[in-house]
């Protein structure tokens, strides 16, 4: 399975993971989540400043 796939057709992608994992999975609220706006986000961009 490849990132790029899961921002091209995550609906897909999700259904194919659920096949790989033989269980029922929310294939819909899986794809919901994926944001291709963050495909190039860093990890230390994400997180939040710390209070002070």
């Amino acid at each position: 399975m490849k990132h790029r796939d899961a921002l091209r057709a995550p609906y897909d992608t999700a259904r194919r993971l659920e096949q790989f994992m033989g269980r029922d999975l929310d294939v819909h609220a899986m794809a919901a989540v994926v944001d291709p706006a963050l495909h190039r986000q860093r990890l230390g961009e994400m997180r939040a400043e710390p209070a002070s």
